[in-house]
């Protein structure tokens, strides 16, 4: 479960038109994180919850996860790309 979870939220954040702040993808990643312990602390309860909320439960801090840390990481590769000013025009690289 936590691998589908994982490749749809790839897959949404592959769907975006444009990026986020990476803040907002952090933070994602935070939630999820916090969402992992939650479950780990919800296991040691009398009454667990039923079988399908925890499974939804790992789906959805999976594919979180997936989200946030694809969007991040193209966040990094975004800011080392060349200026849209520089585009189409001639520069002297020297080495």
């Amino acid at each position: 479960m936590a691998f589908a979870g994982f490749i749809a939220g790839v897959a949404v954040q592959l769907q975006q038109p444009a990026l986020w702040p990476a803040g907002v993808y952090a933070a994602l990643v935070a939630v999820a994180v916090v969402m992992a312990l939650g479950g780990y602390a919800v296991r040691k309860l009398k009454k667990p919850p039923a079988a399908w909320a925890g499974r939804l439960t790992i789906f959805v801090m999976a594919a979180l996860l997936g989200f946030g840390l694809t969007g991040w990481r193209a966040g990094v590769f975004q800011a080392t790309t060349l200026s849209p000013a520089l585009e189409g025009r001639d520069i002297a690289v020297t080495g």
